[in-house]
């Protein structure tokens, strides 16, 4: 997301801080590295309108931990 667009968003939504820098598929890689298996992620709009972007602005992952039987 450009840099213009992500300061937009947040005085818009009056947050002090959102790290753009992740991004799903790297969180969701991290997640699996650790252990976790995604059951479900959750697209999550602070705002109606923002159902209009192409990606969604915030996700909840749903994960669990995988068992390593030896």
């Amino acid at each position: 997301m450009p840099k213009w667009a992500q300061s937009r968003i947040l005085r818009m939504m009056d947050y002090a801080y959102i790290n753009f820098d992740v991004t799903v598929k790297n969180a969701l890689l991290i997640l699996q590295k650790s252990g976790f298996k995604l059951e479900k992620a959750v697209k999550v709009y602070h705002l109606g309108i923002m159902k209009l972007l192409p990606v969604a602005p915030a996700y909840i992952f749903i994960v669990r931990k995988v068992r390593i039987l030896s």
